[in-house]
């Protein structure tokens, strides 16, 4: 496979970080190397130190520390990280100019590691993800726990929609049927080449 930047996309517990171990599990048995970025590696950093609750209260300032610890894992990735690796960056991305940036900044850094990039939009049904968020699995990670909070998120603030993004339904599918599929996007080969 050629290396890869993914990015999944989707509401909070859409299931964004079961599929990407899914995926890294399948990338390790084809013997490529695949890393989960999760967006929880990256915020709880900062929400390790500060007072946040699993209400989505988040203090102001929180997410400008938050893209400053972001931006020095992009810069390791794109100085020190091995160019045959893969990456696999899991966030809630709306449709707003930080979002985009951040999806320029990904795109960009395919671009750089000559590697594939591709977006994937996982969703899922709004009872769902109510019934999901409240997990006990997610305390731990100190993931937001609102099931209210995310019904009126995903029916008030639209995902950042992008016209190339692969769609995968996440509310009956298993995360190792859904990560399989995003391993068969990154083997097909692109439209209008052929096997030499």
């Amino acid at each position: 496979m050629r290396p890869a930047i993914i990015s999944l996309i989707g509401y909070p517990a859409a299931g964004k970080l079961t599929v990407a171990r899914e995926l890294e599990k399948i990338a390790a048995a084809n013997g490529h190397r695949l890393v989960v970025v999760d967006n929880h590696h990256v915020n709880n950093v900062i929400f390790s130190v500060i007072r946040i609750g699993g209400h989505g209260v988040v203090p102001p300032g929180v997410w400008d520390h938050v893209r400053k610890v972001r931006n020095g894992v992009m810069g390791a990735i794109e100085e020190l990280s091995p160019r045959g690796w893969s990456f696999v960056f899991t966030n809630v991305l709306i449709d707003a100019p930080a979002d985009r940036r951040f999806v320029k900044r990904l795109r960009d850094l395919a671009s750089q590691r000559r590697s594939r990039f591709v977006i994937v939009r996982l969703e899922c049904s709004v009872p769902e993800l109510q019934r999901r968020i409240v997990r006990r699995d997610r305390q731990a990670r100190m993931k937001w726990l609102d099931p209210n909070g995310v019904r009126r998120l995903a029916e008030t603030v639209p995902l950042l929609s992008v016209d190339s993004a692969l769609r995968l339904d996440t509310t009956r599918t298993t995360a190792k049927a859904n990560a399989a599929l995003i391993w068969r996007a990154l083997n097909a080969r692109p439209a209008g080449t052929r096997r030499t």
